[in-house]
Formats: C-alpha cells, structure tokens, sequence
C-alpha cells in the first residue's frame, strides 16, 4: 500500500525534472538570438563574443528536438494518473514556457540572419530570410 503512494510522487519529480530541463533549453537559445537580433548586419561580426554566445545555442538546438517531446509527455503523465491538478500544473507550464521561448528565439534568428549566418546554427533552415 505505501508503494502506491510514493509513485505519485515519483512521477511528479520526473515531471519537474523534464520541465526545468526543456526551461533551461529554451534559455539557451536567447542570449544569442538577442546578440544577433541587435547586431546590424553592415557591422563586421565579433566572432570572439558570438563563440561565447554560440555554444549554448548550439546545444539547445541539437538537443531540443529529442528532450522537449519526452519532456511534454512527462509533464503530462502526473495530470493523467494523478488528476489532481492543482500541484501538478506547474511542470507542464515550465516545459510550455521553455517550448514558446525556443520556439520565439528561432524565429527570431533565423528572421534577423542573413542566409550565410543562419547556416551555421541551422544548417538544414530552409526558412532563412535576408533583410
């Protein structure tokens, strides 16, 4: 019997797990999307800072696509077999609120890049516009 009541609360670490993990992703990608959004294209591109900038965001990308599907279901899991959800709302608003902002900084960047800058970070990006 008291097995039964410590998976409820397995579940829901697991889900705060996922959202702050797909939270921290969707951080990731704007410090540099913020860097190229007010960086005019004519000036010459500081390679030095936007390398600092770069990691981060590369590391978001490669990762976001495997970690924030798992990470919606499993924020989901504890609303489903729990049904409660008045504690458990919490991680599903996390990973909704990492997905917006990963989602707002790739558009933004790949609006604000020229084509030779967006292939670098999104080398198969067919959705690059110039200004």
């Amino acid at each position: 019997m008291s097995e039964v009541k410590h998976k409820p609360k397995v579940i829901s670490l697991i889900a705060r797990i996922a959202g702050f993990v797909t939270f921290s992703l969707g951080l990731l990608m704007v410090p540099y999307s913020c860097y190229c959004a007010i960086t005019p294209m004519s000036e010459p591109y500081d390679w030095l800072i936007s390398f600092y900038l770069f990691a981060p965001a590369i590391v978001s990308f490669e990762f976001f696509w495997l970690i924030a599907p798992i990470s919606l279901l499993l924020s989901i899991l504890p609303l489903v077999i729990e049904r409660d959800i008045r504690h458990r709302v919490l991680p599903l608003a996390f990973v909704l609120t990492g997905i917006g902002l990963w989602v707002a900084c790739y558009f933004l960047l790949t609006y604000n890049w020229s084509d030779a800058q967006a292939t670098l970070i999104f080398p198969f990006s067919t959705v690059c516009k110039t200004r």
